[in-house]
């Protein structure tokens, strides 16, 4: 498939196999882009929509590890790989990680959030567990894997500090989305994510004229939407009261830098001296 054909040339049994891209990028950071990385959902798809294919799972023959998020769409990949990998090591992040239940993410697993990424907490708990597998699996790479890790870690940290300061006048505030991927930063940060989408799916009439009374009352400046789940009910809503519509990307690749743009887009979305304006530039990457 298009996904794997893109990949560099990789020394046999040293592939590792990720779900999406963010963690394609953590684990290229944690082994200093040392292991070829094969990513089965593109970063434009709907991850709670897309089933990658059975051939994709096939494609990644030479994988030791697929670190693999939770999602329900993963299951048929696990027999596909299981039947042509039988020695594959299979890592669901997701149960190793203390997650958001209960949440309203219609395709989530168990009802569990699985945008844990966007958690510079969480995404130091999976630097050590990949670092652990890796470690396991490479001894030889023993020192750029330390390495890897331990720089990573600390570049998590200086991000967590920068978002505590930078979220500070968010704390106690709403933050109007499209799709509700910011649980995680709303819990770590102390603000509430108020979604659009209802369950997986677009607002019916009545709740789209619910939604439109609370937003009125609520008075947003502005509505975060991103390419996967750019809702016309979004474009409706803004247009009805008054509010601008801005396109972050939380399933970009580079996570420390969708952390401070999303970061610097919600302080500005409540701060009545920030234009608004002025951070529209670099919102998509």
């Amino acid at each position: 498939m298009l996904i794997f054909g893109a990949l560099p040339s990789s020394t046999p049994g040293e592939e590792i196999l990720v779900t999406i891209s963010p963690f394609r990028y953590l684990v290229e950071k944690v082994s200093e882009n040392t292991l070829s990385v094969g990513v089965l959902i593109p970063p434009s798809a709907d991850m709670h929509t897309y089933e990658p294919t059975p051939q994709q799972a096939i494609k990644s023959s030479e994988a030791k590890i697929w670190f693999r998020m939770g999602s329900p769409q993963e299951e048929k990949l696990v027999t596909a790989l299981r039947s042509n990998h039988p020695l594959v090591e299979i890592v669901d992040l997701s149960t190793l990680l203390p997650l958001i239940h209960e949440s309203h993410c219609h395709h989530c697993q168990a009802d569990v959030d699985l945008h844990y990424w966007l958690s510079p907490r969480l995404l130091q708990m999976m630097v050590k567990i990949v670092e652990k597998k890796l470690l396991e699996l490479f001894p030889e790479r023993e020192a750029q894997i330390r390495k890897g890790a331990s720089d990573h870690f600390k570049e998590l940290e200086r991000v967590g500090h920068w978002l505590t300061a930078e979220l500070a006048p968010v704390k106690g505030r709403e933050i109007f989305v499209s799709h509700p991927a910011y649980a995680y930063l709303a819990r770590d940060y102390g603000f509430r994510q108020i979604s659009v989408e209802r369950e997986g799916r677009e607002p019916t009439p009545r709740e789209l004229s619910q939604l439109v009374t609370e937003l009125n009352r609520l008075h947003p400046r502005v509505i975060f939407s991103q390419q996967q789940y750019n809702s016309k009910s979004v474009q409706l809503i803004a247009s009805r009261i008054g509010a601008k519509v801005m396109i972050l990307d939380p399933h970009a690749e580079n996570y420390l830098e969708t952390l401070r743009t999303v970061g610097t887009a919600f302080r500005g979305a409540i701060s009545p001296q920030t234009n608004v304006n002025d951070k529209r530039e670099g919102l998509n990457g």
